[in-house]
């Protein structure tokens, strides 16, 4: 596999990534399900999200981390 070609697939998997969280943060479902979802009883996560706040930003961290080295990466 040349270089550029793994480059091109490392981009991809940004885009795809990309999307992913678009999709998080803007979902498109119905109206029904929006209020099926706030009649939930919050969980533990939601209710705890400072205690899970710096784990996430830990592993997002690692993630861009990881990104950046196969980026880097040479034979």
């Amino acid at each position: 596999m040349t270089a550029a070609r793994f480059q091109a697939l490392l981009w991809i998997y940004v885009a795809i990534t990309a999307a992913l969280v678009a999709s998080v943060i803007f979902p498109n479902y119905s109206a029904e399900l929006a209020s099926a979802y706030e009649n939930e009883p919050p969980t533990w996560l939601m209710s705890n999200i400072w205690v899970m706040l710096p784990l996430a930003i830990g592993l997002l961290f690692a993630w861009l981390i990881g990104l950046v080295g196969l980026f880097f990466f040479k034979n």
